[in-house]
């Protein structure tokens, strides 16, 4: 009996030590074996007739085993008919492009990837819905820039036609491009004009002169002699103006002085010594004092 106790004692010391150096690896091992789960799977005979894949933007490690952005996704295959979905043998090939570049250059994939059979079981997880395949796809053109991707997902299997999902659209963020800067229109300054008379709205025709004052004084004297009856309106006019009243030279055709006119320059020989100084306000307002004085007798 002693000799049965002392081995039950080693046995189960070695035990207990092989317990607690394997720990939890040990639980873990046999737990992939006990979980395995066995998945309807596509056959020949019930091929899969439809790829539903969702996508969203993630990160994870890209072609150059470095840090990468990119899109994460699960896929489902589903049979003819069928509920829930399946699991598919066969090569798989991602196809991934982006907006960059000319029409062209978005018209080709930017990158492939290509999973063969084995390869692709390897993503292979349980999901709610059924068996589905779980990956990361980077995005394989540098910079952090907003890019507009679709993915699509093509599945060979080794005996039938490929399947091909639709295209799925994914919005990358990032920062804005130059390009996109450029089309927003973002607002800039104008430098002010340096030319004062460009911003100048009281231009020199609508400066005040003596002559726009003697007008505006005979319009008030016509309205004025409009509402009394008068007829002395011509007189005043005259006397505004002397120049009218030199008579014109023999043999020569009356100038624009004579018809009216205050701009223009007599055929005369201009004496300034002889020729009196003249004040166009002084005499208008001469000629509204005279005029007042006869309508008050």
């Amino acid at each position: 009996m002693d000799r049965i106790r002392q081995c039950l004692m080693r046995y189960s010391v070695f035990l207990i030590v092989l317990l607690a150096v394997s720990g939890c690896t040990t639980t873990s091992l046999f737990s992939k074996f006990t979980h395995k789960q066995k998945f309807p799977t596509a056959t020949a005979q019930n091929p899969a007739v439809r790829c539903l894949c969702l996508w969203e933007p993630s990160e994870g490690t890209g072609v150059d085993n470095k840090p990468s952005r990119g899109v994460s996704g699960q896929i489902f295959f589903f049979t003819r008919g069928g509920a829930s979905a399946v699991e598919v043998d066969g090569d798989v090939r991602i196809y991934l492009f982006d907006d960059q570049g000319s029409a062209e250059d978005q018209a080709q994939p930017l990158h492939q990837f290509d999973f063969m059979a084995g390869t692709w079981k390897a993503h292979l997880t349980s999901t709610q819905f059924g068996p589905a395949y779980q990956l990361f796809v980077p995005y394989s053109r540098k910079g952090r820039h907003q890019a507009e991707l679709a993915v699509r997902v093509r599945l060979s299997p080794a005996n039938g036609s490929p399947l091909y999902s639709d295209i799925a659209k994914v919005s990358l963020p990032g920062y804005e491009s130059a390009k996109a800067k450029e089309d927003s229109g973002a607002y800039e300054p104008e430098t002010p004009q340096t030319n004062g008379s460009a911003n100048d709205n009281f231009s020199r025709s609508d400066r005040i002169t003596p002559e726009k004052v003697g007008a505006t004084l005979l319009q008030v004297l016509a309205e004025h002699k409009e509402a009394s009856g008068s007829t002395e309106l011509a007189v005043a006019k005259v006397s505004a103006n002397p120049r009218s009243q030199r008579p014109a030279r023999r043999g020569s055709a009356p100038s624009d002085n004579e018809t009216g006119g205050e701009n223009n320059v007599s055929d005369e020989p201009d004496d300034a010594s002889n020729r009196p100084v003249r004040h166009p306000l002084r005499q208008v307002l001469h000629t509204v004092e005279e005029i007042g004085s006869e309508d008050e007798e």
